[in-house]
């Protein structure tokens, strides 16, 4: 366990968004990116420590109670070598999902009950190996820049028979949220996307 991470936060909340929306969860948030995306909504570098294995278990430990479902997100989480010793401890106690943009695919194998969600960004190549090992694939989608099929411009597609999961952009603003929300409503019920909306911001929760 001499092994050590990155990470910016370590907290206990409601899952807000994709195929695990509403569970109670414990977030791992690690620290650094490799995408500096002009929209993204998540402080990736403030406060960031580093935290051997066993310290970030025993806090998961500490905080988790009656939770069972462990989030690890980032930043991208598979920048960090060390992530699949993460999973390879936690894996035994918890089930864990956890979130990338795709283009980085770690060196060791992954446990196959880790479930992984896809978040793929306008512009970047999806590492060709998370095509049939990620569980779900989530888009955030923005009136203007969508194409045919509901999906954003210049932007990795899955491959046939994939969940798939579209989210409106927070933009910051009100009405172009409300818009946001009505077009991923409206490709919701034109492709069968399932609509996925930040729950914790709905109900005001870290």
């Amino acid at each position: 366990m001499s092994e050590s991470l990155e990470v910016v936060d370590i907290w206990k909340s409601i899952q807000g968004e994709g195929p695990f929306a509403g569970y109670p969860a414990v977030f791992i948030r690690l620290a650094g990116c490799n995408l500096s995306c002009p929209w993204c909504d998540t402080d990736h570098q403030t406060g960031k420590q580093r935290l051997t294995l066993r310290q970030i278990c025993d806090e998961v430990d500490a905080k988790v109670g009656s939770t069972r479902l462990v989030v690890v997100t980032g930043g991208e989480p598979f920048l960090q070598l060390a992530i699949s010793s993460l999973f390879a401890t936690l894996a035994g106690s918890y089930s864990i999902q956890v979130e990338t943009n795709g283009t980085i695919y770690p060196a060791k194998p992954m446990l196959p009950r880790i479930k992984v969600v896809c978040s793929p960004k306008p512009g970047t190549e999806v590492h060709g190996s998370w095509r049939y090992r990620v569980d779900a694939w989530k888009y955030v989608i923005r009136v203007g820049q969508v194409d045919e099929d509901g999906l954003p411009i210049g932007t990795y597609r899955p491959p046939g028979g994939a969940v798939i999961y579209v989210q409106p952009m927070d933009e910051g603003n009100e009405e172009l949220n409300q818009a946001n929300q009505a077009l991923a409503v409206r490709v919701c019920l034109s492709t069968g996307y399932v609509l996925s909306l930040q729950l914790h911001k709905i109900v005001g929760i870290k």
